[in-house]
């Protein structure tokens, strides 16, 4: 008889990610959601294979071969922290589900191995776009190795492990501690961004930590591997040093993420039982009614939903969060006087450098698109803003304004804080501001405009549609792309990259030109 943990894992996992939907569904519009999820997913991952292929060659280059493999698997279990801190705990905590899931004769470890497992499959899945690349390249360069493979191939199975427990252990903690405040949604993000910011700091002080010459690489990155023990263990099996390093490894991973299920499936029910009961507990006070605009009316009502709703707010300003921080960091850490120390750096060279933080901002705006899940956040209560005496226009506008308010408000604050922390020139200012001004713009009304055309209602957890949802997806990748293109090829062109961004630019202008016309003639889908 198959175990009952590996029917919920196949059940979820095939619901993340649309499987079902593209095989059982009769509705020739959702299977073509679903294929569209799939393929830009599929999209998304070759370019990030590009992306660390390039790299991993100019690494290879320097003489750097044989650390390729647990560099990249440190990369990769940085990267899956990060992501899986911005997401929360929501996977394991599933509100609407939770009642029919504790109904079934089902174990507790049962539920919770399941939505583990999941997690644990989506996040491999990311760690071997990059560990797989990295490997191929050093084996290129260094020759093929097939006791070397055999610890490559345990380092990818082994490395979304610990960061999850760890992501997990502090998702589940500020979860339970802000159960029962009213704003919990804002405290859950602030607490999130501290430890992103503490992460982000770890970084640069490992990355700052030894001297950087040539000759001394090696041991450069032989003692950042040790802030890193997973990692470091991983290098001494590859090194040569023996497989017990390898086992090691295996042995702490296993028994972390026992204990860690261990613990939870004590508390799980009880905790997702708490959150059921709160989220039936609203408190109303009295007040005198002000008369105001529908537009008003309904902005203030999204903006309500954003700041009430954790996976909302958290999947909404990751990239954001992301981008204070970058700025806020270089004030103390200025990365263009760091290339300016280096041997050859001219004063084109640095120009350009600035020219590239330009699309960083991009990136980090397209990063999280928060009207492309506004709309089908509705979910089952949809019949009440498509019953209201106001257009669709304005019920579009209201949400797609508050993405806006967000992007604009950051974006334009924190290119304020980089043109003058890395000593822009008029021209470079000029642009940056340009940069997220129109990002910001196509963000907001594309994002709207692709929800209204792809809506995704029949929701069980609100995850699924901010991290998962067809619309999502597609904005997420529309945002994404070409920031990341200018990173990849933007030097190797034979312009300036100003002139790459200014042409991005003006594409993204005419794209939410084109958006707005498009959601001035769309009608609401109840579907």
């Amino acid at each position: 008889m198959t175990a009952k943990w590996i029917i919920l894992t196949k059940v979820h996992l095939e619901g993340v990610t649309g499987i079902n939907r593209l095989r059982y569904s009769q509705n020739k519009n959702e299977k073509r959601k679903s294929g569209l999820v799939i393929g830009f997913c599929a999209l998304c991952a070759l370019v990030l294979l590009a992306f660390v292929c390039v790299y991993a060659v100019a690494f290879a280059k320097m003489g750097l071969g044989g650390y390729l493999i647990s560099l990249s698997f440190a990369l990769a279990a940085l990267i899956t922290l990060t992501f899986s801190l911005m997401r929360g705990a929501h996977i394991l905590f599933a509100i609407k589900d939770f009642e029919s899931l504790a109904s079934l004769p089902l174990k507790k470890s049962d539920i919770l191995i399941s939505r583990l497992i999941v997690s644990y499959l989506v996040n491999i899945a990311f760690c071997a776009v990059v560990i797989i690349p990295c490997t191929a390249v050093a084996f290129v360069y260094n020759g093929f190795n097939a006791e070397i493979a055999a610890y490559a191939l345990l380092g990818l199975i082994v490395c979304p492990v610990i960061p999850l427990v760890i992501a997990d252990v502090f998702g589940t903690l500020i979860m339970v501690v802000t159960m029962n405040f009213r704003y919990k949604a804002v405290l859950q993000t602030a607490l999130y961004a501290i430890l992103l910011v503490a992460i982000m700091a770890c970084s640069f002080l490992v990355s700052s930590l030894g001297d950087t010459s040539a000759n001394e690489i090696v041991s450069t990155i032989d003692g950042g591997l040790l802030y890193y023990p997973p990692a470091w263990l991983l290098q001494q099996s590859i090194a040569g040093n023996g497989f017990w390093w390898s086992l090691i490894l295996l042995g702490a991973s296993l028994a972390v993420a026992a204990a860690f299920t261990g613990v939870l499936s004590v508390v799980y029910f009880k905790i997702n039982a708490k959150l059921v009961s709160n989220s039936d507990n609203g408190k109303f006070d009295a007040k005198r009614i002000k008369a105001g605009s529908p537009f008003a009316a309904l902005y203030k009502n999204e903006m309500s939903r954003l700041l009430s709703s954790p996976a909302y707010l958290l999947n909404s300003t990751a990239g954001l969060i992301l981008l204070i921080i970058l700025s806020i960091g270089t004030i103390f850490f200025n990365p263009v006087d760091l290339m300016g120390s280096i041997e050859g750096a001219d004063a084109a060279t640095i120009s350009e450098i600035k020219y590239m933080f330009c699309a960083v901002v991009a990136f980090s705006v397209g990063l999280t698109i928060p009207s492309s899940a506004a709309l089908s956040l509705e979910g089952s209560r949809r019949w009440i803003a498509f019953t209201l005496p106001v257009s669709p226009l304005k019920i579009l506008l209201a949400k797609a304004f508050v993405g806006l308010s967000l992007s604009g408000t950051v974006g334009v604050a924190c290119s304020a804080i980089l043109t003058i922390t890395l000593g822009m020139n008029a021209l470079q200012v000029c642009l940056m501001f340009v940069t997220v001004i129109s990002f910001s713009l196509f963000s907001s009304f594309f994002g709207i405009f692709i929800n209204s055309k792809l809506p995704k209602y029949d929701w069980t957890n609100e995850g699924q549609v901010v991290k998962r949802g067809a619309a999502s997806t597609v904005c997420t990748v529309a945002g994404m792309l070409p920031p990341l293109a200018v990173f990849m090829f933007g030097s190797v062109l034979p312009v300036s990259i100003a002139f790459v961004i200014l042409g991005m630019d003006a594409l993204y202008l005419v794209a939410t030109v084109v958006s707005i016309i498009l959601i001035s003639k769309t009608k609401l889908q109840d579907k």
